[in-house]
């Protein structure tokens, strides 16, 4: 690979997430890591680090737990080709989940982890595909996506999210539109 390029990110954002049929609210905190790669089409490796929950590291069993198996995800390496974003390291992602399953089921058991467990792997451990929709469905991911994939006109692009917008120049160039009467 030719070139390499790295940008770190701090995010931040609200965790919605239901356990034993109550409804709970935590800030998580991390940071991302990206790193450029440069040939014919390009890749891009997303590492977290420094992940907290509520300004602190993962203390509850539960939630150790599900920092784990989501944990198990990364290093995740994009290939960018023709403007789309692709899963590239599928079978690593699945060696890492499935060696990180084998150590909590050493560690534990019982309804709390099967629970953990059976929502992850429904949700990852189908195919490629589903878990590409999986990873997708991070924040940060679509924002990736927005910054990387080019708008079918290759010149504008609409902006319709309530986030700030970034300087999204990093990875895509093209005039950016902005027309907050569309935010609901």
């Amino acid at each position: 690979m030719s070139g390499e390029e790295k940008y770190n990110f701090k995010i931040q954002h609200k965790i919605n997430y239901e356990l034993f049929d109550k409804k709970h609210e935590a800030a998580a905190a991390y940071e991302i890591e990206i790193k450029k790669f440069e040939n014919y089409n390009f890749r891009l490796e997303l590492n977290r680090h420094n992940f907290k929950i509520n300004d602190h590291n993962p203390e509850a069993k539960f939630e150790k737990i599900a920092h784990a198996y989501n944990d198990a995800l990364f290093p995740v390496l994009f290939e960018v080709r023709n403007g789309k974003f692709l899963l590239a390291n599928f079978d690593g992602i699945s060696e890492r989940i499935a060696q990180k399953d084998q150590e909590l089921r050493y560690k534990h058991q019982g309804p709390g982890l099967e629970y953990i467990r059976n929502n992850f792997f429904e949700k990852t451990g189908k195919d490629g595909y589903a878990m590409a929709e999986y990873i997708y469905s991070f924040e940060l991911i679509r924002i990736l996506l927005f910054c990387v994939e080019k708008p079918e006109n290759d010149n504008n692009y609409h902006f319709n999210w309530k986030i700030p917008l970034l300087d999204n120049d990093v990875f895509w160039e093209g005039q950016k539109s902005f027309d907050p009467q569309t935010i609901p």
